[in-house]
């Protein structure tokens, strides 16, 4: 019998809130993104980016007191 691990939710963020999180635009973020800073992804419907909430988090954690450019 296989024994199933159970992965935590997976949250994602809009533009706007992972925007807020780190202090940015969402210009920004979104170059972040095309730039593999922060984990996301385009939704198949209408391709609006969604950010992976861990990932920016990390980014926030890993940038603190320094450059976020």
């Amino acid at each position: 019998m296989r024994s199933t691990v159970k992965q935590p939710e997976r949250i994602l963020l809009r533009p706007g809130e992972a925007a807020r999180m780190l202090g940015v635009t969402t210009a920004t973020v979104r170059a972040w993104l095309d730039k593999g800073k922060i984990a996301g992804y385009n939704t198949k419907v209408g391709c609006h980016p969604r950010y992976d909430r861990i990932s920016v988090q990390n980014y926030l954690e890993q940038t603190k007191g320094g450059d976020r450019k």
